[in-house]
């Protein structure tokens, strides 16, 4: 699969897990909605644009365009956290920073090989 592709791919995946509208998910990556409907329909993206999306998600632009097990580890680390008590009772903030880091760790862990 093509870096294009791999990157729609993940960008497509992790806008469904959201459940955010294309409005809402492109306020949280602090880019237009035109821009992202854009990326959504595939046409072309500038490499600023890339970078945008790739920071508002907290992951570095070459996974996002490499990984194609990117979604996949996501759901996984957020499988496993949400079923430990601990951190169910955090409040949604500590949660998001804390699956922000065990996801990197995993990005990390899965370029060791």
């Amino acid at each position: 699969m093509d870096k294009c592709k791999i990157f729609m791919k993940n960008l497509q995946e992790l806008m469904q897990q959201s459940s955010l509208s294309t409005r809402e998910f492109a306020m949280e990556l602090g880019i237009p909605r035109t821009t992202l409907q854009s990326a959504k329909k595939r046409e072309n993206l500038s490499l600023y644009t890339a970078i945008q999306i790739a920071d508002g998600l907290g992951i570095p632009l070459d996974t996002l365009i490499n990984d194609d097990k990117l979604v996949e580890k996501f759901s996984f680390a957020t499988w496993l956290l949400k079923g430990l008590d601990w951190y169910t009772a955090l409040s949604a903030e500590k949660q998001e920073k804390i699956l922000f880091h065990v996801n990197g760790l995993m990005e990390v862990l899965s370029h060791e090989r």
